[in-house]
């Protein structure tokens, strides 16, 4: 036996074998992902047609269909790694973080991404649509995906903003003028119009 063999016999002495799990087991749970998946995309659907407008909720529903949609979710990473020998565990990280960001964003807390101020185009596609904005992630897409010509750049993100609005003081100011406009609605009046230029003069 040479040193190649020898290290692969210690290495399946060392390594936990896997479960030998019937098939019968096996197919329900993969069962339970599809059903698990169904599940979560008519969840989605179902809040999609309640945002069309045509359908009137508040902040309960959105803070009970969030939690169901997130056990939904937590559920399927289970059942997915469980059929997958764990080879998914990143899943759950990934699943921490964005479940966290909802539960603030629901909660009305600021919800900043964990990203550096500025980003080069070479790091930027669609998927960091939330941290760099639409265009810039889309002009990362097309630079790094499609392989098009673009003009060496950078991405300036939605956390470099947000801190500048925190250093400058400015974000209670805006919040404040956001407020006033949905409170106001159509009703744009002198008096409401004087009292937005007064708002809007802390920004200034």
């Amino acid at each position: 036996m040479n040193i190649l063999d020898r290290l692969k016999s210690a290495f399946k002495a060392w390594r936990k074998p896997r479960p030998n799990y019937p098939f019968a087991f096996l197919f329900r749970k993969f069962q339970g992902v599809l059903e698990l998946n169904n599940a979560i995309l008519e969840r989605m659907a179902e809040m999609g047609a309640k945002l069309s407008g045509d359908y009137v909720f508040d902040k309960h529903y959105i803070e009970e269909a969030t939690e169901h949609l997130g056990d939904l979710v937590q559920k399927l990473i289970y059942e997915l790694n469980l059929l997958s020998d764990q080879k998914y565990i990143e899943l759950y990280s990934a699943f921490q973080r964005i479940q966290t960001g909802i539960q603030r964003e629901v909660a009305g807390e600021r919800w900043v991404p964990d990203v550096p101020y500025i980003l080069p185009l070479t790091a930027v596609n669609r998927d960091l649509s939330e941290e760099t904005g639409a265009k810039s992630a889309n002009l990362g897409e097309v630079k790094n995906a499609m392989g098009i010509a673009v003009a060496d750049g950078f991405a300036i993100t939605t956390r470099a903003f947000h801190d500048m609005l925190e250093h400058c003081k400015l974000a209670p100011a805006i919040d404040e003028v956001s407020r006033f406009i949905k409170e106001v609605g159509d009703d744009w009046t002198e008096t409401n119009e004087t009292r937005l230029d007064e708002l809007a003069g802390r920004i200034r």
